[in-house]
């Protein structure tokens, strides 16, 4: 803790300063009494985030004000007026202690104090940008045995992206193309086989396909068909920059300890990775404000080698002091992941997108919100981690750990994420995948790109 000097001829008013930790919940709240109406607060991360700081006393009155008693604002710059429970924002780079006063009280009360680093997806390389809200995504190419042809680009009585296209741009061989390569007669592909790989970056890349469709000369592209041709068009001009991976072996690395076991198999041994994820998480989705491709895993839990890719939109990494440990450097850690879906209704629709803008509480830039009752995947990972004095992560410390991997709609223990990769402007795959007979400048008569990416 900071020292606090006092003058020798004054009373040391001081020495009633409590320390007051991170908690994970205002359930946990500590008990103090009066006199004690000041305490100090650690920020462990420099990443900034949001504080709460609350007092369970009816009509008691928080302030927080940084070290050296300067008012913490709102994103906006206004004045937080003082309220039973405190809640500021703490910019990146203004961390370490913080000042808690509390007034309106008298005898027993509880205190508690909560923060969570919260990393969003933006339109635009700045925080006043409406968050990038990736679209939900179906497209499973291969039909045959089992599998429904509706969910295909080539078979289903309701999508018809190939032979439309082929009437309005009088192009030939998109249909034969596609039946060629994705008709599973013999019922050999395995049921996840897809082209997420290509449609969960496409869903990052471009705005979201109007839900009505659109016409172009005499035909109407539904929603869904315009989804297919953004997957095809990153296929073939796609850009990904590698950002993080497990340790592995084989094709595509997926042979190996850490492929093939949970977290919570070996949480120490998952914990030599943790620092360097949750970096990842930092670096690219907090500080540079894009989204990440990520590889979610097999939803059952159970397939360790199949691919569930995902575009995550926003991250809120919960921080509490690990309990017991009397260590503000010690840290627990919930990392929710919100993500789009790769799934269809049985309507042939993958409902728009995962989450709704509204207004910030805290002010400045407004928010993403997850949807109720919207295709989407969240998830939360569960881990134990040191901080350096600079606010930095202690990725070498040996006592980090990875508890789990956990969906968040139905609580299964998931294998961890497998890698990230992060979107960059198309400029032309360097391995083309995809169908080849769809021109890729025809696409963008049917879709736009974000502004970042054009």
């Amino acid at each position: 803790m900071p020292e606090f000097p006092v003058a020798p001829n004054l009373t040391n008013t001081l020495a009633l300063i409590e320390r007051l930790p991170l908690l994970e919940s205002p359930a946990d709240a500590l008990t103090f009494s009066t006199p004690t109406l000041m305490f100090v607060v650690y920020i462990p991360s420099k990443m900034g985030g949001v504080l709460r700081v609350g007092c369970t006393k009816p009509g008691a009155r928080v302030v927080v004000e940084t070290i050296d008693g300067k008012s913490i604002t709102d994103l906006d710059g206004k004045a937080i007026a003082p309220a039973q429970t405190f809640v500021c924002p703490i910019p990146v780079n203004q961390y370490q202690w913080f000042m808690v006063l509390v007034g309106k009280v008298s005898g027993s009360y509880g205190m508690w104090a909560t923060f969570a680093e919260i990393g969003t997806a933006r339109e635009a390389d700045n925080d006043s940008s409406d968050p990038l809200i990736p679209w939900n995504f179906w497209y499973f190419p291969y039909g045959g045995p089992g599998v429904n042809p509706d969910f295909t680009a080539w078979g289903s009585a309701l999508l018809r992206p190939c032979q439309k296209y082929e009437s309005d741009f009088e192009e030939t061989g998109v249909f034969s193309w596609e039946k060629d390569h994705h008709d599973n007669a013999d019922g050999k592909a395995q049921g996840w086989w897809g082209h997420c790989h290509n449609s969960a970056p496409a869903s990052m890349i471009f705005k979201t396909p109007p839900a009505a469709g659109k016409k172009f000369n005499k035909e109407t592209f539904l929603c869904e068909e315009l989804k297919f041709f953004a997957t095809e068009y990153f296929g073939r001009q796609g850009v990904l920059d590698s950002v993080w991976g497990l340790p592995g072996t084989g094709p595509m690395g997926r042979s190996g300890f850490f492929q093939e076991n949970k977290p919570s198999a070996d949480p120490k041994k998952f914990g030599t990775l943790i620092g360097d994820f949750h970096r990842s998480l930092q670096n690219q989705i907090l500080l540079k404000r894009l989204p990440l491709l990520m590889d979610l895993r097999d939803a059952t839990g159970s397939d360790n080698s199949a691919v569930w890719n995902q575009a995550i939109y926003k991250y809120t990494a919960q921080m509490w002091e690990t309990p017991a440990s009397n260590n503000w450097l010690d840290i627990t850690l919930k990392t929710t992941l919100n993500a789009n879906d790769d799934r269809m209704n049985g309507n042939c629709s993958s409902t728009g997108v995962p989450a709704n803008i509204t207004p910030n509480p805290l002010g400045g830039g407004p928010d993403a919100v997850p949807a109720a009752g919207a295709i989407r995947r969240d998830q939360s990972l569960g881990y134990h981690l040191f901080f350096k004095e600079d606010g930095t992560l202690d990725s070498g410390n040996a006592k980090n750990e990875w508890s789990s991997v956990t969906l968040d709609s139905n609580g299964t223990d998931l294998h961890s994420p497998r890698f990230m990769f992060a979107p960059k402007k198309p400029a032309g795959n360097s391995s083309p995948d995809g169908n080849p007979n769809i021109v890729v400048s025809d696409v963008l008569l049917l879709l736009e790109l974000r502004d970042r990416f054009k």
